[in-house]
Parts: C-alpha cells; structure tokens; sequence
C-alpha cells in the first residue's frame, strides 16, 4: 500500500527554500513519523517553479520525498502537469 501526501503550494509562494521544505516542512515531518508506525510506502509530494525536472530524496526504507516542476500563473494560482501525471497512474 502507499500513502501519497501532497502538499498544495509551492516553497516559492512563501519565499522558503525547497530544500528546507522538503527536508524540514510538515508534510515530511509527518511522513517521518507515519514511516516510523507503519510498513506502507509515504511519498510526500510538492511542486515549484523554480525547478525544471522532478526530485526525488529517499528517506530510510519507505519514506520519499519528491518535487515536481510547475507553473505560476498568478500568486495565487499554481500547477503541475508532471506532478498530476504522477498521481494519476
């Protein structure tokens, strides 16, 4: 079974440093701690502008962070076509 986790805003609309976010954001600190009570993989999923192919970090045996280009098309609004591919299969 995997648990799939996706956070809905970018690091870039809060000015916060993806690598800060994907290694310290809530959505991994709780992916952390559903690694630690459960044999299911966690996925932890985010998107940003900022970059231009997906991430990916592996964490202990069953803990993944990923990140996935997008586009800003206005504050506000953001989106991923990658990321939504992903999710989709």
């Amino acid at each position: 079974m995997k648990i799939l986790q996706v956070l809905t805003h970018s690091a870039h609309v809060f000015s916060v440093d993806l690598s800060s976010l994907l290694l310290d954001g809530w959505h991994t600190r709780l992916g952390e701690e559903l690694a630690k009570h459960s044999d299911c993989q966690i996925e932890c999923l985010t998107f940003d502008p900022c970059i231009d192919k997906p991430l990916k970090i592996k964490i202990g045996n069953n803990l993944t962070l990923k990140a996935f280009p997008s586009i800003s098309v206005s504050f506000a609004y953001e989106y991923s076509h990658s990321e939504i591919n992903y999710i989709k299969k």
